[in-house]
């Protein structure tokens, strides 16, 4: 594997005293010469805006791509996940704090390692993951080129807290997406998350329609499962992206500065029955509930792909993607 120097970031507005203001996210970080944005990992060095976490990974493995969770993209096959460090919201409840809200020890990989690791390891091809991956966007978008160029598949896995034409320009080397929908209440965000919802919906319907996307939403009691914030979530995804777009819902447990209650069964059956009103395709992770992470025909009911955590057994399902019982497509992508 090969050092990685800093490298010079893009996205950002020069002001005649050397003054910076980042564009990449909606934070819009003004930074004077040597100060650091509040994602950790774009710095202003003397009127130039530094990527200062350019090639450093934090972890790297080979993952079932169902653990993204993308349920409906080559289910059953591997991906190989990475990540950085930083993020450019503060979620007090964040699962991942060790590398998102700290600069952690990392390791040097090049574009090309990261490509040539995918494919030797037999992999559909890589996941931008763990902290928020955006915050590289400059490593992000080198990477999914030399993966693409390798043969293999990009996926984000993203907050979606990101201005449009940073967004716009990665679109064309994305395969797949998953999206965070942390709450359908901007002050959750504010108050939660150290940002704002709308620059999240304004990504989720941008991206709808152009690449492959799941939602994902993590269930904290009290704090984002009303039953009226749920039943417009729900409704606002299926008039915005159609009700084919699989949803996660996602159990909470007391991570980081946040101490609450961890999510109940009820809890997830509650949130699972209001979305599959709208929406077909809605599955529940971080627990062990029966049945709720299997993909079932919208037609016929047959259970077109059953899942054990992450043993995934597709024999209800054409290679296509249509179901093995009655043909219908189900919004699965496969191998061509």
């Amino acid at each position: 594997m090969s050092a990685v120097p800093k490298t010079q970031a893009r996205y950002y507005d020069r002001f005649p005293d050397g003054a910076i203001s980042c564009q990449l996210c909606p934070h819009t970080c003004f930074l004077k010469n040597g100060q650091i944005g509040i994602c950790g990992a774009r710095k202003n060095r003397n009127g130039v805006l530094l990527a200062l976490t350019y090639g450093e990974v934090t972890g790297v493995a080979v993952d079932p791509v169902e653990k993204k969770p993308l349920y409906h993209f080559y289910p059953g096959r591997k991906v190989l996940s990475f990540g950085g460090w930083g993020c450019n919201l503060k979620c007090l409840f964040c699962q991942n704090s060790a590398i998102s809200q700290h600069d952690s020890p990392t390791v040097p990989m090049t574009p090309g390692d990261i490509a040539g690791e995918a494919m030797k390891n037999g992999a559909i091809g890589v996941a931008y993951t763990y902290n928020e991956p955006l915050i590289a966007i400059e490593y992000v978008m080198d990477c999914a080129k030399a993966v693409r160029k390798a043969g293999g598949k990009n996926v984000l896995v993203s907050n979606g807290f990101v201005k449009p034409k940073p967004l716009a320009d990665l679109l064309p080397y994305l395969d797949a997406v998953n999206i965070d929908i942390k709450a359908f209440n901007n002050q959750f965000y504010k108050k939660l998350c150290g940002g704002t919802l709308q620059p999240v919906l304004d990504t989720v319907v941008f991206l709808a329609g152009k690449v492959h996307m799941e939602l994902t939403t993590l269930i904290i009691p009290d704090e984002n499962d009303a039953i009226p914030e749920l039943e417009d979530l729900a409704a606002w995804i299926a008039e915005s992206c159609g009700p084919n777009v699989p949803c996660h819902l996602t159990a909470y447990h007391p991570s980081y500065n946040y101490h609450r209650a961890a999510t109940t069964e009820a809890h997830l059956r509650n949130a699972r029955y209001i979305f599959r009103k709208k929406l077909n395709y809605v599955y529940v992770g971080n627990t062990k509930m029966p049945n709720v992470t299997d993909t079932v025909c919208v037609n016929c009911g047959n259970v077109i792909v059953k899942r054990d955590v992450y043993v995934v057994d597709t024999a209800g399902m054409n290679p296509d993607g249509t179901c093995a019982n009655c043909g219908t497509y189900n919004f699965i992508q496969t191998a061509p």
